[in-house]
């Protein structure tokens, strides 16, 4: 999944369900896998472009790129609603 630019900050008032541009749902629980988890890794593309106060400036010809990666366990919660 490619995610174009920073996206906007949640806030608790969003709740769990709203749409994002860089929303993931899993499929399934990580309990299905040998190890209990998921390998969920993230990245961060910069392009980094600057400015002086003395009027220099300029763009870093390449791009700078940040990973992390997080074993994640994702649990799964069914509900029976009676009325």
């Amino acid at each position: 999944m490619i995610c174009a630019g920073p996206g906007r900050a949640w806030q608790p008032s969003d709740g769990e369900l709203t749409p994002s541009d860089c929303m993931y749902t899993y499929q399934h629980s990580s309990e299905i896998t040998d190890t209990d988890v998921f390998d969920a890794r993230w990245s961060i593309v910069w392009r980094v472009t600057w400015a002086s106060n003395s009027g220099g400036g300029g763009t870093l010809d390449e791009a700078f790129v940040t990973t992390t990666e997080l074993p994640m366990t994702v649990r799964e919660v069914q509900t029976i609603i009676v009325e």
